[in-house]
């Protein structure tokens, strides 16, 4: 079941046949030289979700899990990645709006204590708004789409991000 898009992309919610377990998915098609830069986002998700799992499997709390990348179609023009992701169940806070405030309290206080962790092993989100924080059906906040996540102090080659939400001094 189609659950959402983005940029080149589009997020499936799946059934695993080998587990059983529904997933979500990340399906990126590219078929021009210059959108390339959505695989190199993708992969970037993959590689830095895979260290926040620190091979235990686990990411810290409040971040998405990730299971597998799937790079196809390398010899035609047109190229895929697909992103094996945890689904998480439930609105991202940008369809969701209105919490009561001791609910908000406790959802910004699990995302901020999730990018810490993820602050603390020297990265940063690059991305964070209302769309990429997932509240599950207990109330948990999940963090996702880690694509413009990058080492601190790194120069980016452009402006990353989502105008509204980024940092000024981009």
């Amino acid at each position: 079941e189609r659950i959402g898009s983005g940029a080149e992309s589009a997020i499936y919610r799946a059934r695993e046949s080998s587990s059983g377990r529904i997933v979500a998915v990340k399906h990126v098609v590219v078929d021009k030289p210059e959108n390339e830069k959505y695989l190199r986002h993708v992969r970037n998700e993959y590689k830095i979700l895979r260290s926040l799992q620190n091979g235990s499997g686990a990411p810290p709390a409040g971040i998405v899990r990730v299971f597998r990348l799937m790079k196809l179609g390398f010899l035609r023009r047109r190229k895929e990645h697909i992103l094996v992701l945890e689904f998480v169940h439930g609105p991202d806070m940008r369809k969701e709006r209105r919490y009561p405030l001791g609910q908000m309290v406790h959802i910004l206080t699990d995302v901020a204590t999730a990018l810490g962790a993820v602050h603390a092993r020297g990265l940063i989100h690059g991305d964070l708004k209302p769309e990429n924080i997932i509240v599950g059906v207990t109330g948990k906040p999940t963090v996702v789409d880690f694509g413009f996540t990058c080492k601190a102090g790194s120069l980016a080659e452009s402006i990353r991000g989502t105008r509204e939400y980024m940092a000024p001094e981009q």
